[in-house]
């Protein structure tokens, strides 16, 4: 079976694998046994209506998936981890409820060029592993027009972290409120913008 996702390309899987697509929103997966999304109607973060295409539909929270162990072959989730109140709670959903999966997840740069209020998350991938660096309060949104535009289309990797992962997510979460070593992270903001790792 071929996973036809939007940023991380086609996935090949075994044709009886079982996926769940969290945060499905506008956009869900069309090989997945069951989409997943916390909102019916819309809500200001997702960029359409919901569609579910007929498929099984759970209306629930990714921070408490309900579902059994293992229950998955295969998670889905795009553009949505950054969204969450508690990334370690979902990583460690995601890990209970499926073998393997894929996040994606805006780059730093991506971040910053956009200033999504609602984003919570800078995200970095370092040595396999996922880092969720609390974002400032503030950032101010640039607009993409022009030439920036053209080269926002034709250059998805620089503004689209691909996050694979099999036996359990591997993950960091840095609050600069609460975190004692943060010049370290802010290091890892300075070399990486976002596409250390890929």
């Amino acid at each position: 079976m071929i996973v036809h996702t939007i940023h991380a390309g086609n996935i090949v899987l075994p044709d009886d694998s079982r996926i769940l697509d969290v945060g499905c929103g506008q956009d869900p997966v069309p090989e997945a046994s069951v989409l997943l999304d916390r909102y019916l109607n819309y809500d200001g973060e997702r960029l359409g209506p919901l569609r579910t295409l007929g498929k099984p539909f759970v209306l629930a929270d990714m921070h408490y998936l309900p579902f059994k162990d293992k229950s998955f072959d295969f998670i889905v989730s795009q553009g949505v981890v950054e969204h969450a109140e508690n990334p370690a709670l979902v990583c460690t959903e995601f890990s209970r409820v499926s073998h393997a999966g894929v996040m994606t997840l805006p780059t730093q740069l991506h971040e910053r060029i956009s200033a999504w209020r609602y984003h919570k998350w800078f995200c970095v991938v370092e040595n396999d592993v996922i880092h969720f660096i609390e974002k400032p309060l503030r950032l101010f949104p640039m607009r993409m027009e022009g030439e920036f535009l053209n080269f926002y289309h034709s250059h998805p990797g620089y503004f689209t972290l691909v996050y694979r992962w099999e036996d359990g997510i591997k993950y960091k979460v840095i609050n600069f409120s609460t975190e004692a070593n943060f010049e370290s992270y802010l290091e890892l903001l300075r070399e990486g913008w976002g596409i250390v790792g890929r």
